[in-house]
């Protein structure tokens, strides 16, 4: 398993190569699965509302360094006007840059037990 940290560096690093090719992401967040004991990345991306959440993977996986610890399957994409990205905004909006600990969404009764915001716009 990847350690947390780099996780969370590979992921600041993704999500400046999306600010650098313009694609606008509401928010970033790492969150640990545990129905799959996996870590997964979860963006916010208003770009899924025009072209579809099949085509957002594909266009993050292209821009993903070869040597990177993040692959598609880490990811989970979100249209922004979707129940989960509506509870992020409400819980976490404001936050940049902190971890997480048991945390109830509270408008769609998902927990995160482990994870670290990037940003929730």
């Amino acid at each position: 398993m990847v350690a947390e940290d780099e996780l969370v560096e590979a992921g600041a690093e993704l999500l400046d190569t999306l600010h650098r090719r313009k694609v606008d992401v509401r928010a970033a967040v790492w969150a640990y699965d545990t129905l799959f004991q996996a870590w997964k990345l979860v963006l916010v991306l208003p770009i899924t509302s025009r072209i579809g959440i099949k085509k957002t993977y594909e266009r993050i996986e292209k821009v993903l360094p070869k040597n990177s610890p993040i692959s598609g399957v880490d990811l989970q994409v979100f249209y922004p006007d979707s129940q989960y990205a509506e509870a992020l905004q409400q819980s976490l909006r404001g936050m940049t840059n902190r971890r997480l600990r048991h945390l109830y969404l509270n408008s769609d009764d998902s927990y995160i037990e482990d994870g670290y915001v990037y940003f929730v716009k």
